[in-house]
Formats: C-alpha cells, sequence, structure tokens
C-alpha cells in the first residue's frame, strides 16, 4: 500500500478542519452543542418579536397574525386548525368543540399577535419567552363569542429556552400544563377550556442568548484536528521506522 500523497492528505485535513469551523459557529445559541454534524435538517428560522428583547432586536421582523374558518352544522364544528403566516402559533378545534348556532354555518378563529408585556408581569420565576397571541373564536355572521363544548389545543414556537405556557387572566398570567418539542421544533402545545390569550414562558435565569465559552471551541476543534493528523500521519511514521537500517 503506497502511501497517500502529501497534497491529498492536507486537501482533507483543510476541508475537515473547515467542515467543523462552520458546525462550530453554527453553536452559539448554546454552550453546549445539541448537533455536531449537518443531519439535513434546517433550525428552526429566526424568531419574530412584537417586541424583541434588545439582544435579538438586531434584524427582527415583526410578527404575523393568522385565521381560520371552521365549518359548523346542527351538531357542531368539524375538526379544524388556524395557524399564523409564519407558523409560530397554531390553534386546533376539535370535532363537536364549538355548538351549532341556528342561522351560523361556521366559526371563525382569529390569532393576534401582541406584546406580553402590555398585558402584565409574567409568574414568579418565569420570563416571556415569545409574542404573547390573543385567541378568539367567534360565530361567523353575528361575531358572537363561541362557547366552547370541548377544549382548544394551542401550540406556540418558543424562542429560545421556553418550558411553559402561560394564560392571561386580566390581571396576571397562569400557568398551563403543556409538553415541550425541543430540537429543531421549538414548540409547547397546552391545552384550554376556553379562548383567550397566551404566551411562552422560560425560567427566569434562562438568557435569551447563551454565548458559547472559548475553550469549547479549543476541544471541538483542537482534539479531532490532533486526531486527524495523528491518523493521517501515522503509517508515514511507521513506514519511516521500518525503512530505519537495524543497528
Amino acid at each position: 500500500m503506497t502511501d497517500p500523497p502529501p497534497r491529498v492528505f492536507a486537501w482533507g485535513v483543510g476541508v475537515a478542519t473547515l467542515y467543523l469551523a462552520v458546525a462550530a459557529a453554527g453553536f452559539h445559541s448554546g454552550a453546549v452543542p445539541v448537533r455536531i454534524l449537518f443531519d439535513g435538517v434546517a433550525p428552526p428560522p429566526p424568531y419574530r418579536w412584537a417586541r424583541p428583547p434588545e439582544d435579538l432586536a438586531a434584524g427582527n421582523q415583526a410578527p404575523e397574525g393568522g385565521m381560520g374558518t371552521v365549518s359548523v352544522d346542527a351538531t357542531g364544528s368539524i375538526p379544524a386548525s388556524a395557524t399564523t403566516g409564519d407558523g409560530q402559533a397554531t390553534v386546533n378545534v376539535a370535532g363537536r368543540a364549538i355548538p351549532g348556532e341556528r342561522g351560523e354555518v361556521s366559526a371563525v378563529v382569529r390569532i393576534t399577535p401582541v406584546d406580553p408585556a402590555s398585558i402584565g408581569r409574567p409568574p414568579q420565576g418565569l420570563r416571556f419567552d415569545g409574542n404573547a397571541y390573543r385567541i378568539e373564536v367567534t360565530y361567523a355572521s353575528s361575531a358572537k363569542p363561541v362557547g366552547l363544548r370541548r377544549p382548544l389545543t394551542v401550540a406556540l414556537r418558543y424562542a429560545t429556552g421556553g418550558t411553559s405556557i402561560v394564560r392571561s387572566l386580566g390581571a396576571g398570567w397562569t400557568v398551563l400544563p403543556a409538553v415541550r418539542f425541543g430540537g429543531n421544533l421549538h414548540l409547547l402545545v397546552a391545552s384550554t377550556e376556553a379562548a383567550g390569550t397566551f404566551a411562552a414562558a422560560a425560567p427566569q435565569d434562562v438568557p435569551y442568548r447563551i454565548r458559547t465559552p472559548w475553550w469549547w471551541y479549543v476541544l471541538f476543534l483542537g482534539i479531532p484536528a490532533a486526531l486527524a493528523l495523528l491518523v493521517g500521519f501515522l503509517p508515514r511514521i511507521v513506514a519511516h521506522l521500518r525503512r530505519r537500517p537495524a543497528p
């Protein structure tokens, strides 16, 4: 077996180092990376804030609202959903959740993003981790608010480290039991007996932007590069030792 040409090996090490550098640059959102390989799944798009934190204000885009129509007959509504244009909030309406109403053939679900701080302080120990979304369910013809027979399912994207969904009580907020989907989804899902205003929340001590310490880049880039060099030059070292004349 012949040794690999030095130029080919140098290109290989260069490409590997560049790959690691690009991957490391993508980990600025967490002190401990979750993924160390590009597996073809794109991260979620940047969160759109109604009123962004100072650390995340650069390049922020305004959030979008959404609206959906739910068909209603004498027995009630059919299953349906409504979502915002940017996909940051979704409302699922279960079958028969909206009761039938004389003269009504549909109901309207409206989702409007608002600044949660304009409503009130978050519960103790939490901070808002995204927009608040005002969810309204009304009959299409009369605009009369709907009294639900079954709970709604509310799904909210969180911006950074959300763990809870909170619901406005007018003078404050209450925490709803929620299921968290991390990874590339950044999603919180909760059930609610009534429409209202909801927001994602995170523990107060979780920063909006987590800085990666310098020593992580040293470990992440230095150790693989050292191993690559060792594996690449080990056959040359062994071959050189074998060619040395015996004493």
